[in-house]
């Protein structure tokens, strides 16, 4: 048995792996070196067509529905996102289920077609149409060891893209501070860092808590400059009502980052 290298052209309607029967290995006639040559050479030649693609992030999309007409206006909507985002979508991979997995979101033969679809492409981004909880996050990335995110992570990179203002970049930084401090995991505790130094002899502090510990100053030191420029807003708010001036309201797709 061996790869088939093809497999990704036919959109998973034939298998990821050939595989031929032989009652006897005396009765294999194969030329194994020659075989496996050729089969790095077609993965190869496909790997450096994709990079060579646009350049733009390339993802797997997985969405979970309990019905196929919630799933095709759902799938539309998440691929303008992507599109927005400047990450393109290279498959789709759905589940119909009542409801969401508890850990795996799709469930772990569900979530293995997911790795085994992304290993085939050469993508290291799987998106979910869903907000995971920092337990989903978690199992799903140590499942499959790629980077993962989720639909309200899509779309405040889009917001952190398109930020001018500097208010709004502020916004934008402490939305995904708040939303990702949950989501900080220790990958691997053997290799954490330790502090030196005086007060930080001993256990120290693990890279995972560093980081926690920086987000959460990162976050007050935002929330204090987000609080002074509010000020300045009223007083430029005050000035607009005193002159007449008409006031529009713009009203966005979303509030999350805002």
């Amino acid at each position: 048995a061996h790869i088939n290298p093809n497999a990704h052209k036919a959109k998973r309607t034939i298998d990821h792996v050939t595989q031929d029967d032989y009652r006897s290995i005396y009765e294999v006639e194969v030329d194994f070196k020659e075989l496996v040559e050729e089969i790095e050479r077609e993965l190869g030649r496909q790997t450096k067509a994709r990079k060579a693609d646009g350049g733009q992030t390339r993802a797997l999309l997985v969405g979970v529905y309990d019905r196929k007409q919630t799933a095709q206006w759902r799938l539309e909507e998440m691929q303008e996102l992507a599109t927005t985002a400047g990450v393109h979508i290279d498959d789709v991979i759905i589940q119909i289920r009542p409801k969401p997995d508890p850990k795996l979101v799709v469930g772990r033969g569900k979530l293995e077609e997911v790795v085994l679809q992304c290993l085939d492409l050469d993508i290291e981004l799987i998106i979910f149409d869903h907000n995971l909880n920092p337990t989903q996050a978690r199992a799903v990335a140590a499942f499959s060891d790629l980077k993962v995110i989720d639909r309200t992570q899509l779309i405040l990179d889009i917001f952190a893209q398109h930020a001018q203002s500097r208010d709004g970049k502020l916004q934008v930084e402490l939305a995904q501070l708040k939303y990702n401090l949950p989501r900080l995991t220790d990958l691997d505790a053997g290799l954490s860092r330790l502090t030196g130094g005086i007060g930080g002899r001993g256990p120290g502090e693990t890279k995972l808590e560093i980081n926690r510990r920086r987000a959460r100053d990162r976050i007050t030191k935002l929330e204090n400059e987000i609080s002074a420029l509010s000020k300045q807003r009223h007083l430029r708010r005050r000035k607009r009502q005193n002159s007449g001036a008409p006031i529009v309201s713009v009203v966005g797709y979303t509030n999350a980052g805002k």
